[in-house]
């Protein structure tokens, strides 16, 4: 198909995919997906499920895309996530979220079977699905638009320590994961932000379009978002490092922010029911494939490789 026009791009990765006919615009920070680009997304989501359901032990399932604003309104969300969060009101008069996550939609989903005995735990449940975000200034073509793919894990255990050795196992099976895909990232503890919890940690593929900057200690090899930084707590190095990155993947230990507020219980040992302790861990599959367009291809567009997987290019 005919290539777009390039004017008024902001990125190599968005030049370079519209005029090799991958994207082509639709609206202010929405795109049409053609055919190749389909067919490497298809592989991204191929890859991801492999690892979700090896390495994490997750199940997938699919949530509705539509929220009831008064579950945001349940977790004190609703307010506090602003002007970017896409809303829509039906023909009776009832508030709906298009969900840029979907924290509260499937807390109450446990939250409707509580409780369950301890032994069905971890439970670990994930989608890939279109997201939804109302971004003032979309840039970078598919790295920062107001509609997404996205793969969302939420994880539930009966304990911290337990949602502890959730979080690690997660995160390692994110790191064979991004080693499975090539692409140089870096790990780096971040903000939790509006979404909240105890801890994260982001990655990211370094690149100087990256809107996050980035800290590594020289000395023991930690990392933070510039935000998060306050010098190095594990070794005290003031040895450090810093560079641009592009945020590709999140996790976070939610610990009972959602469960408490929304009823999701199991039911303990002694008999008694207790509150579920909670993580969440997002990975931008079309952010994916555009950083990877962006960190791996040629500037004059001759290869447009879009990496997922060692053996899994595309021109």
């Amino acid at each position: 198909m005919p290539s777009s026009k390039t004017r008024h791009v902001t990125s190599k990765s968005q030049r370079l995919m519209l005029e090799q006919g991958l994207i082509r615009q639709a609206g202010n920070g929405t795109f049409y997906l053609m055919p190749l680009l389909q067919r490497s997304l298809q592989k991204a989501v191929d890859l991801v499920d492999h690892f979700m359901q090896r390495h994490a032990s997750a199940q997938k399932l699919t949530l509705p895309i539509l929220t009831a604003a008064s579950l945001w309104r349940q977790s004190g969300r609703l307010e506090s996530a602003g002007p970017e969060l896409m809303r829509t009101t039906d023909r009776h008069g009832k508030q709906q979220i298009l969900g840029p996550t979907h924290e509260e939609s499937i807390t109450a989903l446990v939250a409707s079977i509580s409780p369950v005995s301890y032994r069905a735990f971890p439970l670990r449940l994930y989608q890939i699905s279109t997201k939804f975000r109302d971004e003032m200034k979309p840039r970078f073509g598919l790295m920062r638009a107001k509609e997404f793919l996205m793969k969302d894990l939420y994880t539930f255990d009966v304990g911290r320590g337990e949602a502890r050795e959730t979080y690690e196992e997660v995160n390692e099976a994110y790191r064979k994961l991004f080693d499975a895909v090539g692409v140089g990232y870096v790990k780096v503890r971040g903000d939790t932000g509006t979404i909240g919890g105890s801890e994260s940690h982001e990655y990211h593929f370094p690149s100087e379009v990256g809107e996050d900057q980035l800290v590594c200690c020289g000395e023991c090899g930690m990392g933070w978002n510039q935000e998060m930084f306050g010098g190095c707590e594990r070794c005290g190095g003031a040895n450090v490092s810093r560079q641009a990155g592009i945020e590709v993947a999140h996790a976070f230990i939610l610990d009972d922010k959602y469960s408490k507020t929304m009823g999701a219980k199991f039911l303990a040992q002694n008999g008694k029911p207790e509150t579920l302790q909670m993580g969440c861990y997002g990975i931008g599959v079309t952010r994916l494939l555009a950083a990877g367009v962006e960190v791996l291809s040629g500037e004059k567009g001759h290869s447009v490789a879009v990496c997922v997987g060692r053996r899994s290019r595309f021109v």
